[in-house]
């Protein structure tokens, strides 16, 4: 439909995309849930009505903007006080939790579903990102105590910046 045209592109996503956020708050179901979903169904391997290779190289810079402005809503919503009493936690999250996630990405990828080293690194290392795309409408829609929230939303936005080093980083050596 407009395989070749990036303004109808971008305009079809946007609506799609708040049409689809506008569905998820009244069945109140996490957004990131029917977006996917609406994404995959919209794309050019199901009805093909977004074609998001009609941006050519904008997309990159597009998707880079988004991201930048997720984390940099996600660092002015950390307060440093909570993150100062929790710190410990959240330091062994982004370290050990991290470590321990990627290592099993890594064995899981390779040895269960037969993957080479290559991808099976840079699946272990992008598993570790959960994001604040993802934390943050789950820990405004359900209620838990102040300290898991500044944890998850710690880990979310600090795992964020960590794991697209390392992406890079295991995209370089492996």
């Amino acid at each position: 439909m407009n395989e070749s045209n990036p303004a109808l592109t971008l305009a079809l996503a946007m609506c799609f995309g708040m049409l689809v956020q506008v569905i998820s708050r009244h069945i109140k179901l996490p957004g990131i849930v029917l977006l996917l979903g609406a994404g995959i169904l919209l794309g050019p391997d199901m009805l093909g009505v977004i074609h998001p290779s009609s941006l050519g190289k904008a997309m990159h810079m597009i998707v880079g903007f988004a991201v930048a402005v997720i984390l940099f809503e996600g660092g002015m919503n950390l307060r440093l006080n909570h993150i100062k009493r929790e710190q410990q936690v959240i330091r062994r999250l982004i370290t050990v939790g991290a470590l321990v996630m990627a290592v099993g990405g890594v064995i899981s990828s390779k040895f269960i579903i037969g993957w080479d080293w290559r991808n099976s690194i840079l699946f272990g290392v992008l598993i570790i990102v959960t994001g604040p795309t993802v934390i943050s409408p789950l820990l405004k829609r359900l209620r838990f105590r102040r300290s898991v929230s500044t944890v998850l939303e710690a880990e979310g936005v600090l795992l964020d910046a960590i794991g697209a080093v390392l992406a890079v980083v295991a995209l370089e050596v492996a």
